[in-house]
């Protein structure tokens, strides 16, 4: 649930694919996750959504009020669990970083969980 819709925020997006036998494992993993998010201050909104069409098809969200928050976070406990559901997909995950200045991918991901990431923040 949104706690706040800032005009400012960083927003993670992961599209995932995995095969029928691992969806539902990794839907519940993903699911554990929403809870600890959101309860994060800077968390704003943390979402896991499967396809209707394709049920290997699934889409976990997050949105962040800082670039430091969202770094922090990407070295947590929680976010272990996350990189776990990645580990299980049937092909590359499609990560999305971004706010309304631009898009960054996989590569950035690993920047900010490494601290080698530039912006607004930092750890």
């Amino acid at each position: 649930m949104s706690k706040n819709h800032d005009s400012r925020f960083l927003e993670l997006l992961i599209d995932m694919r995995f095969s029928p036998e691992r969806v539902q494992h990794a839907v519940r993993v993903l699911i554990s996750c929403v809870g600890r998010t959101e309860a994060k201050p800077e968390c704003r909104e943390c979402l896991v959504a499967q396809d209707a069409v394709d049920e290997g098809h699934v889409r976990y969200s997050e949105r962040w009020a800082s670039e430091s928050a969202l770094q922090s976070h990407l070295r947590s406990d929680e976010f272990r669990r996350v990189l776990a559901a990645m580990d299980m997909c049937r092909e590359e995950p499609k990560v999305t970083i971004g706010d309304l200045s631009g898009r960054q991918g996989i590569a950035y991901l690993q920047e900010l969980r490494n601290g080698m990431a530039g912006g607004t923040g930092g750890t």
